[in-house]
C-alpha cells in the first residue's frame, strides 16, 4: 500500500471512529429517555468468538401474531397484541388507497418497502400477566391433548408442564404495543419511564387474502427493532464472566415448544440496568447476578 493509500485509509478510520463517539456522546446526553432493569430472558448473552472477547446482549420480546404468519396466526395465538393495524399503516405514512378485497391489491401492495418508525416497547404489567395465563392456559390443554393421544409421555411431558407453569418466570416481558413516526408523541402516551422503552424499527405491510383467515385486510407487522444487540462494557464483565455456560435442558425439553415464545429453557440468571438517550440507543450500566 502506498503512503497516500495509507493515510486516506487512516483518515476513513478516524473520521468514523470520532462519528462514533459523537453520536454516542449525544446519546447519553442529559437525561435518559428511559431505565428499565431487564432480565437474562429480555437480554440474552452471546459471548465473542475466538480472539472476541466482547460481551453482547441480545434483546428478546414477544412477537406479534402477525410477525410470525400473517397468513394463518390469530391473536390469541401469541403473548404479544397484534397493534398494527390498517388506520395504523397509514399513520406510520404507509398508502392504504387500495381497498384489501379490490382486485388491484395484490398488485398495489405486493413490492410495498418497509417503513422506518418508534417502536414501543413495554415491560411486563397487568395486561402481560394476562396474556401469559392466556398462554398457560392453551399450552395445558394443548399438552393434555397430547397425553390423552398417547403422543407425549415421561420425561417429554415432565418438562411440558414444567415450562407451563414456570412460563411467568422464564418468559420475556418486553411487549411492542404500539407505532409511530414521533417520538415525543409516544412518550407521552407512554409516561412510565421505568417500564416503556422506545426504539427505532421497521414496519412491513402485509396483504391478507380473502382465503386467508382475517381475510380480507390490511396489516403490519414489527420487522425488526434496532440495535438486536447491546454491547456490555468491560467493567462490566465480570458478574457475567462468572457465570459460566447456561444449564442444558432437562432430557425431553423442547417437544412441545411453543417457537412463538420468547422464553429461556432456565430461570434467569441476572438482571441489567439499561438506559436509553436521546438516540434511543440503549446501553448498560449494570449487571447484577440473580440469586
Amino acid at each position: 500500500m502506498s503512503r497516500r493509500a495509507f493515510l486516506v485509509a487512516l483518515a476513513v478510520v478516524l473520521v468514523v471512529n470520532a462519528g462514533a463517539l459523537v453520536s454516542v456522546a449525544r446519546n447519553r446526553a442529559g437525561e435518559p429517555d428511559a431505565t428499565l432493569v431487564l432480565e437474562e430472558r429480555e437480554l440474552e448473552l452471546q459471548r465473542g468468538d475466538g480472539d472476541n472477547s466482547g460481551l453482547l446482549l441480545r434483546l428478546r420480546y414477544q412477537h406479534a401474531s402477525f410477525d410470525l404468519d400473517p397468513r394463518t396466526s390469530v391473536p390469541e395465538d401469541t403473548l404479544a397484541p397484534r397493534f398494527i393495524d390498517q388506520a395504523k399503516l397509514e399513520a406510520l405514512g404507509f398508502d392504504c388507497s387500495v381497498a384489501a378485497g379490490n382486485a388491484e391489491a395484490t398488485a398495489k401492495y405486493r413490492a410495498v418497502l418497509p417503513r422506518p418508525a418508534f417502536i414501543v416497547m413495554v415491560l411486563g404489567g397487568p395486561e402481560w400477566e394476562r396474556r401469559v395465563s392466556a398462554w398457560q392456559e392453551r399450552r395445558r390443554r394443548h399438552t393434555d391433548d397430547l397425553v390423552a393421544r398417547g403422543e407425549l409421555k415421561g420425561d417429554a411431558e415432565t418438562h411440558a408442564r414444567t415450562e407451563i407453569a414456570e412460563a411467568p418466570r422464564r418468559l420475556s416481558r418486553l411487549m411492542p404495543v404500539d407505532a409511530g413516526r414521533d417520538a415525543a408523541a409516544l412518550r407521552a402516551m407512554y409516561p412510565d419511564r421505568s417500564r416503556s422503552l422506545i426504539l427505532r424499527g421497521v414496519v412491513r405491510l402485509h396483504l391478507i387474502d380473502a382465503s386467508a383467515r382475517g381475510g380480507p385486510s390490511l396489516h403490519g407487522d414489527l420487522d425488526r427493532v434496532f440495535p438486536v444487540v447491546v454491547n456490555v462494557p468491560r467493567a462490566l464483565h465480570a458478574p457475567l464472566d462468572a457465570l459460566g455456560p447456561p444449564p442444558r435442558p432437562a432430557r425431553g425439553a423442547g417437544v412441545t415448544r411453543d417457537r412463538s415464545a420468547a422464553m429461556l429453557d432456565h430461570a434467569p440468571r441476572y438482571e441489567v440496568r439499561v438506559s436509553a438517550g436521546r438516540t434511543f440507543q440503549p446501553w448498560v450500566t449494570e449487571v447484577r447476578l440473580l440469586r
